[in-house]
């Protein structure tokens, strides 16, 4: 899978949905903050923000590695805007269907809700609200618990 395609494929989403609206020109932001709905009350920074329909996706790098996350509206308590510049990327893709369209065969590190461990390994499948992630056993994830999706190595959607 080919992430710059992906980029460029909800980029073209995101101009066509703003050919056919009124031109609006607030700040926007291009480095937000994201609180967590958990009792850590944990936040983290993401760059590049993606906004869809019921998710915000963006890249967080922690000494050195870069990865990409995608984090459900569920399990956010609020965005904060930390730097402006052009409109963030929009699509009109939600959560289960970014997933189900881009990231089967990817590796992917799940953070829950709650305080589980988290789980990493290939997403093998997706059925129903389930995600089927196989590393040394396969796990079946319900999509209502997941905190965020870190994809673990961008190569493999390059």
């Amino acid at each position: 899978m080919d992430i710059e395609a992906t980029l460029e494929d909800l980029e073209a989403q995101g101009y066509f949905q703003t050919i056919t609206t009124e031109p609006k020109a607030p700040a926007t932001a291009k480095a937000v903050r994201i609180s967590f709905n958990d009792k850590d009350e944990t936040s983290l920074v993401l760059t590049a923000p993606m906004q869809g329909s019921d998710f915000i996706a963006g890249f967080i790098s922690n000494h050195e590695l870069v990865q990409w996350l995608i984090i459900p509206s569920s399990s956010i308590q609020g965005i904060t805007a930390i730097q402006f510049s052009d409109p963030p990327l929009q699509t009109e893709l939600s959560f289960f269907d970014l997933i189900t369209e881009k990231l089967i065969g990817t590796d992917l590190r799940i953070r829950f809700l709650k305080q589980f461990p988290e789980v990493s390994g290939k997403l093998k499948n997706i059925q129903g609200e389930w995600l089927t992630v196989e590393s040394l056993i396969t796990i079946q994830v319900p999509i209502s618990a997941i905190g965020y999706v870190a994809v673990e190595k961008l190569s493999e959607l390059l």
